[in-house]
């Protein structure tokens, strides 16, 4: 196992945000990642394709034949598969493509993974090395096909390498974190789905997240009542929109984060004060200002891998300094200073 992956959010960006597209499905050909490049591709977002197979998104286009030949290439021979391929936007458009898809094989030759590469150019050349390196790596050269070498398939600029085999890395860096995240969707959208059906069982949704959205409170105001009132507020408001609340394409608690933000706001705004400089990156994208934070986060992966995983943590996750400095085994002192500093920089970029 290779666990500092799972927190290496400068890689994970980095692959997240690259220009060319990859796709990794398991055995059965069912999507578990796919970056945010497939968005400007196909026209459809990655939480809308994850769990699905290409076919039920944006494939499914060819003769059956072909898919034969592909699935009798990559499963049964364990080889790359190289061909011409028609794919379908989600405006209807027909793409004109190269499939470039390969098996990821473990050390004992079972399959792991499939792999599509989409880079940003396609040529010739491309094709040509691409066939040679998954070939080689499947007849047992781990060095023919790593990281370093998808990141730059993929035009991403990657801070490091990691010394694993691909299947591995690929599992801790991007499959396992977008497991997680799209179970906690998962899970939500089935108790919202049974809270618009009986509100009884909003009860259940309010169990689940109070606290979280109580300490998010008494994070910013120090208060144990006044954050109790505020989080009660936020649970009113999220009760009284519940039958017009559309399930997306994140977890229940990020919606209940916005809504937390707006009550925090209308609270420091009745006191005459506005300490954003705290929540600079947590807003809700409803707001004026998320064009701006956008822009913020954007610019994320200019900073160091540290000051990229206290961020992530901080706005993302809305871990506390404490909770971070202990995870990342530094003081809480030094927290808030890569805290502070990284805040500065993205200022600084974004004003620039």
């Amino acid at each position: 196992m290779v666990p500092y992956i799972c927190m290496d959010t400068a890689l994970k960006h980095s692959l997240d945000t690259a220009p060319g597209t990859l796709c990794i499905t398991d055995p059965h050909g069912v999507i578990l990642y796919v970056n945010g490049a497939i968005e400007k591709r196909t026209g459809f977002m990655p939480a809308q394709a994850i769990g699905l197979k290409p076919g039920n998104v944006w494939g499914g286009h060819m003769p059956r034949q072909y898919y034969r030949d592909l699935w009798g290439t990559i499963e049964r021979e364990r080889q790359p598969f190289v061909s011409a391929i028609e794919n379908k936007k989600k405006n209807g458009t027909i793409i004109y493509d190269t499939a470039h898809i390969a098996p990821i094989v473990r050390p004992d030759k079972s399959i792991a993974y499939f792999m599509e590469v989409h880079p940003v150019e396609q040529s010739a050349s491309f094709s040509d090395n691409f066939y040679c390196r998954v070939k080689a790596a499947v007849a047992g050269d781990p060095k023919a096909l790593t990281l370093s070498v998808l990141g730059g398939w993929l035009g991403a600029q990657l801070p490091h390498d990691i010394p694993d085999t691909l299947d591995r890395v690929l599992q801790h860096l991007l499959i396992a974190p977008t497991r997680e995240d799209f179970s906690d969707r998962h899970d939500d959208a089935v108790l919202v789905v049974m809270a618009q059906r009986d509100s009884a069982d909003f009860g259940k949704i309010f169990e689940k997240y109070h606290e979280d959205i109580q300490r998010f409170f008494f994070r910013r105001v120090s208060s144990g009542e006044v954050a109790s009132d505020l989080a009660q507020d936020v649970f009113i408001r999220a009760y009284e929109a519940l039958q017009t609340f559309v399930v997306g394409n994140a977890s229940y608690k990020t919606y209940l984060l916005r809504i937390a933000h707006n009550v925090l706001v209308n609270f420091y705004r009745k006191k005459g004060t506005v300490p954003l400089e705290d929540d600079c990156l947590f807003v809700d994208p409803t707001s004026e200002s998320y064009g701006q934070i956008c822009l913020l986060w954007n610019q994320i992966g200019t900073l160091s891998e540290t000051e990229q995983t206290v961020l992530e943590l901080k706005y993302k996750k809305d871990w506390s300094v404490q909770e971070i400095a202990g995870h990342l085994n530094k003081t809480e002192n030094a927290i808030k200073l890569h805290l502070s500093r990284s805040r500065k920089k993205l200022r600084d970029l974004l004003h620039d």
